[in-house]
């Protein structure tokens, strides 16, 4: 997410989809600050090809991963 971040609008794109075993991490970056932080448990998602598609549309492609550990 960048300087232009909307949490009000990233809780609309993820609450269809949470109890899931995936844990939403977010990477903020600005001209001022820069931060990293994980959602929690009660934020999980289903990594759906729809969340995936609906969070690249709004923030671009490029900055929406999936990532198994």
């Amino acid at each position: 997410m960048n300087g232009d971040a909307d949490a009000q609008k990233l809780r609309q794109l993820l609450e269809p989809y949470r109890n899931g075993n995936l844990r939403v991490c977010v990477a903020y970056t600005s001209a001022k600050a820069q931060a990293e932080f994980d959602l929690g448990e009660d934020w999980k998602v289903r990594p759906d090809d729809a969340l995936i598609s609906e969070l690249g549309s709004w923030l671009q492609p490029e900055n929406v991963q999936v990532v198994y550990q």
